[in-house]
């Protein structure tokens, strides 16, 4: 019974170590975690879900404001 469950043990934390490994080196989590962040980032920041939603953003806009007002035809 105790060979068995060291053969176990040992099975079990090598194929851990190897999933870890797997994981670690294909940079699956950031992957994850990242990915779908960048259209929720950019409707935060922007209000828009496209990637160029920075320049679009209506601050960015050319706008022109006097305190003279508009002339009168």
């Amino acid at each position: 019974m105790t060979l068995e469950m060291v053969l176990l043990l040992s099975i079990f934390l090598s194929l851990s170590i190897f999933l870890f490994n797997e994981i670690q080196s294909r940079q699956w989590v950031s992957a994850f975690v990242a990915g779908p962040w960048q259209p929720l980032k950019n409707m935060i920041e922007n209000g828009e879900w496209t990637a160029d939603a920075k320049e679009r953003h209506p601050n960015l806009l050319n706008r022109h404001g006097s305190f003279s007002g508009d002339t009168a035809p």
